[in-house]
C-alpha cells in the first residue's frame, strides 16, 4: 500500500506520509473501513463519496455527518474500488481535479501545510473534522518525529492487503 501512497503523493506534489496519514485518519488506521453490502472491502480508505458524476461501483452505508455542528446519522453513498491501487489513484484524481483542494497540492514535505489545507477543504469544515486534523497534527509533531518508520511498520503490518 505504501507504493500506492507514494504514487498518489507524487501526483499531488506532497510527501507520501501525508497521503498515508490522511488514509489513516479517515479509516481509523484501517479499523473503520467502508464495507460493501456483501461484506467485502470497498478499499475506500479516504471516505470519498459517490457524487452524481461517479460512474463506478458504490456502496451505501449508515454514517455520521455533522450539520451545523450537530451529529446526524444518515445513509450516504460512497465509492467502491476493486483495489487499494484504484482507491489511491482516484484519491489523487479527486484532489487534483477539484478547485476546493488547490491548496492541498504541491505542499512537498510540509505536512503541517497539507493538514491545514485538508482541514480547510473539508465540506463543510465540521468541528469533528477540525478536531481530527488538529489531533493528527499534534500527534505528528509530538509522537511521530520519525513517522517514516512508524508508517512503514503500520502499513506493512496492519493495512497491507
Amino acid at each position: 500500500m505504501l507504493s500506492h501512497a507514494r504514487d498518489a503523493a507524487q501526483q499531488l506534489g506532497v510527501a507520501p506520509e501525508c497521503v498515508v496519514a490522511h488514509a489513516a485518519l479517515e479509516s481509523g488506521w484501517g479499523k473503520r473501513t467502508i464495507r460493501n453490502a456483501d461484506g467485502t472491502d470497498s478499499h475506500n480508505l479516504f471516505g470519498i463519496k459517490a457524487g452524481g458524476d461517479w460512474q463506478g461501483k458504490t456502496t451505501t452505508i449508515m454514517t455520521t455527518e455533522y450539520v451545523g455542528g450537530v451529529a446526524q446519522k444518515r445513509q450516504e453513498t460512497f465509492r467502491s474500488y476493486g483495489s487499494y491501487a484504484e482507491a489511491f489513484t482516484d484519491y489523487a484524481k479527486v484532489l487534483k481535479s477539484s478547485s476546493r483542494y488547490k491548496n492541498v497540492l504541491n505542499q512537498g514535505q510540509n505536512v503541517y501545510g497539507f493538514a491545514r489545507a485538508c482541514k480547510a477543504a473539508a465540506t463543510p469544515p465540521t468541528r469533528a473534522t477540525r478536531a481530527n486534523w488538529s489531533t493528527w497534527r499534534r500527534a505528528w509533531r509530538n509522537k511521530w518525529p520519525g513517522l517514516d518508520q512508524a508508517l512503514a511498520k503500520t502499513v506493512d503490518k496492519g493495512l497491507e492487503r
